[in-house]
């Protein structure tokens, strides 16, 4: 299969692009824009692009909008470390055809290549694609966080805890002002975390004021405003593609979360497809 990588992250498309080749695809381009990336796919004209959705100058959704109106018959993969359902469930309106985390195994990530490749033999344009697809990891995100998008969902306690973490206290200073162990604090954490879909303080800050459950204003006028260090320690669980592949936890939380996005609420996706 040949394929287009557009991430501004060189060390993860690099890598990923030793990878795929091992397993006897042709990555003809890692473009670190989505404009090269356009330039590329012209030039070599691909079975399927592989995108991010954060760039330094363009909205990913962007990206991909730009790449299906110049690529019209090229299937576009949305390969991310984004979290947000509703964001992904953008990008595919943009024109993806299909979503996968950088969290999955690179097994997954191949299904849904191949998947998205479905055309007519004749080498027409596509006049209506396949279903969009979803994979596992996401689908089930989606699924989890279409179930929390009020914060009437959320217990008193745990939107103290959301609240304090968006005022940046540190595990310690949450842990005192709730007048509560270091045990009982990491619970509350865990059942947010399984709760929102989400894996990390950060991730979880960010989702919680994307989609208005607390405000940075409301919770400094709660809690106070005694300044104090960010907690962004990423609480994954076993190895990522991106872990496997030599790029740390925190340089990935980094190129993942350069925006926080201001959405609405979505649908929840079908089984497989959208």
């Amino acid at each position: 299969m040949r394929i287009v990588i557009c991430d501004d992250h060189a060390m993860f498309s690099e890598a990923f692009a030793s990878l795929l080749e091992q397993r006897g695809h042709d990555v003809v381009s890692c473009a670190p824009t989505p404009a090269e990336a356009l330039v590329a796919g012209r030039q070599f004209r691909p079975d399927v692009f592989l995108v991010d959705l954060h760039f330094p100058n363009v909205h990913g959704v962007d990206a991909v909008g730009l790449l299906r109106a110049a690529m019209v018959d090229a299937p576009i993969v949305v390969l991310t470390a984004e979290r947000d359902a509703e964001l992904l469930r953008q990008a595919l309106d943009a024109g993806a055809d299909g979503v996968v985390l950088k969290s999955e195994g690179v097994v997954e990530i191949e299904q849904v290549m191949r998947h998205v490749r479905l055309a007519p033999p004749n080498g027409r344009l596509r006049a209506a694609r396949p279903g969009k697809v979803w994979s596992r990891q996401a689908r089930a995100l989606a699924q989890r966080q279409a179930r929390i998008v009020e914060d009437r969902d959320l217990t008193p306690r745990e939107r103290q805890v959301i609240a304090l973490l968006v005022q940046g206290k540190s595990t310690t200073a949450i842990a005192m002002t709730m007048n509560v162990g270091k045990a009982t604090l990491h619970a509350h954490l865990q059942h947010l975390f399984i709760k929102l879909g989400v894996h990390s303080r950060l991730e979880l800050v960010a989702y919680a004021m994307r989609r208005g459950i607390v405000h940075m204003e409301n919770a400094e006028s709660e809690h106070g405003d005694e300044p104090s260090m960010r907690d962004q320690n990423v609480a994954r669980g076993g190895v990522t593609v991106a872990e496997a592949l030599g790029v740390s936890p925190a340089e990935e939380a980094t190129n993942t979360r350069r925006k926080m996005v201001q959405t609405g609420d979505g649908s929840e996706p079908l089984l497989g497809s959208d």
